[in-house]
């Protein structure tokens, strides 16, 4: 992606800081039988503290024929991913 000019880095002021997204953590406790306790423990992001785009959250998702098409393409075309 960076040959192709894709993307670029964007470097914050020094006196200023970068936008923090509001997270917590969510622990879960699951039991299945005959086995021991096991937790689980993940960081949850707050989206609704998302300021920009309009009020809108910006999530991006990719469906799998999307992604086995891009796959598909580069394939055919010789490009790596």
């Amino acid at each position: 992606m960076k040959t192709k000019d894709t993307w670029k880095v964007v470097y914050f002021p020094v006196n200023n800081h970068p936008p923090y997204i509001n997270n917590r953590w969510v622990l879960v406790k699951k039991a299945v039988t005959g086995e021991p306790l096991r937790f689980k423990a993940r960081i949850v992001l707050l989206g609704c503290h998302q300021h920009g785009y309009g009020g809108e959250v910006y999530a991006p998702t990719a469906h799998i024929v999307t992604v086995r098409m891009i796959i598909a393409l580069s394939i055919q075309h010789n490009e790596t991913l």
